[in-house]
């Protein structure tokens, strides 16, 4: 992580911030190599390409998000421990002013119990635990479109009381810049997974969208789903089972639900607006147990994020 010119914040600096004056270049750089005074990073990790959720409203009490922004890009996470004697809004209104100073508008923001079931959201979303004070927090999420790039920001901030005599300050900061190129895994026809299935009895489905963290088929999936219907339909013989994959990123036991709900609505969207026979299909889910490439690198999590369709 770069120590460039800390962030103007409630008095610490006179001038405008560093990431103001920085108008090309790394938008991501331009918010993350910078810290607040005194300031720790605990954890930090940069993808060339992933997704996100940028809140324009509040959580509910299911820890959904109400209406956000869902993005892919290149994604930045940082988690920085600010110093004990500063207060979550100190270093929420610390990088509120520098981006603001570098261009970058407002989409929401929550302080304390305003914000809900945040900080569950997060620990489910961004798989970062910020279990603290509930009525101790501030969060906003800010973007800026410049030179056809857009870019979001998230922070958050909370104080975690662990012990009569121990608090922790984090701080979550989220960048994503929406101009990097997508990864796309190319799309199977019916034909392609007649002629895999006869090969191999399986073929890995990509093309599959869903809701972040969730088994939300989107609407980007009706084609792919069109496309097994059609192989289903000329193979009436056929039976098999759909079977949920998904890349490493969190536990095995959210993941092996998650990956069991995502073919779960995949055998539904096929039964209800495809009219497949309920008895030809079966749902199951592997979580990361089954892995097609490494989940070192993005392009490896994308190729296990599947929906294989195995002959029965």
């Amino acid at each position: 992580m770069r120590n460039l010119v800390a962030l103007l914040g409630l008095g610490i600096m006179a001038a405008a911030p560093a990431l103001a004056a920085q108008d090309e270049g790394d938008p991501i750089a331009e918010v993350v190599g910078q810290a607040f005074p005194g300031s720790t990073v605990k954890s930090e990790k940069r993808e060339a390409y992933n997704e996100v959720e940028m809140l324009t409203a509040g959580v509910d009490k299911k820890q959904k998000a109400v209406d956000p922004i869902l993005a892919e890009g290149e994604l930045a996470t940082v988690v920085y421990e600010l110093p004990d004697e500063s207060t979550p809004l100190e270093g929420y209104r610390a990088y509120e002013k520098a981006l603001t100073a570098a261009g970058y508008t407002e989409i929401y923001s929550c302080k304390n119990r305003d914000c809900g079931w945040m900080q569950r959201y997060l620990l489910n979303t961004a798989r970062v635990d910020f279990w603290g004070e509930q009525g101790d927090q501030r969060y906003g999420s800010f973007e800026r479109t410049r030179s056809g790039k857009r870019v979001l920001v998230d922070i958050y901030t909370t104080k975690r009381v662990m012990n009569e005599k121990r608090t922790e300050n984090p701080l979550l900061l989220r960048v994503l810049s929406t101009d990097a190129v997508e990864r796309t895994l190319e799309k199977v026809s019916a034909e392609d997974m007649a002629a895999a299935i006869d090969a191999e009895g399986a073929v890995a489905i990509y093309g599959l969208e869903f809701e972040t963290g969730s088994a939300t088929l989107l609407a980007t999936s009706n084609e792919v789903v069109a496309e097994m219907a059609t192989y289903l339909k000329n193979h009436p013989d056929v039976s098999v089972m759909l079977v949920g994959h998904t890349d490493n990123v969190g536990d095995l036991a959210f993941n092996m639900t998650l990956s069991k709900q995502r073919a779960a609505s995949v055998r539904t969207a096929l039964i209800s607006d495809h009219g497949i026979n309920a008895a030809r299909l079966e749902g199951h889910g592997v979580g990361f147990l089954a892995p097609t490439a490494s989940n070192g690198s993005e392009d490896g999590r994308a190729r296990n994020r599947r929906v294989e369709m195995v002959k029965r």
